[in-house]
């Protein structure tokens, strides 16, 4: 049996990315935000993506800041 990782790297380069933002209580712009989602923000002020929340916090220049944090269940 065969894996393939590389299909699914970019998964979890973005959970490592993701948990290094919440571990370090970063703030991320619109930008980053939808180039590391590979999705389109909503207009709204909170929003959760899998087990991930994002919330708008502060303006960043012309962009909205972005608080990751981890939804517990």
């Amino acid at each position: 049996m065969s894996y393939q990782f590389d299909q699914n790297s970019s998964t979890f380069q973005t959970l490592e990315r993701l948990e290094t933002a919440y571990g370090n209580e970063w703030i991320l712009t619109t930008k980053q935000l939808k180039h590391l989602l590979l999705i389109e923000i909503p207009n709204v002020d909170r929003f959760s993506r899998g087990c991930w929340e994002f919330e708008f916090v502060c303006k960043i220049g012309n962009s909205k800041g972005w608080r990751v944090s981890k939804l517990f269940f």
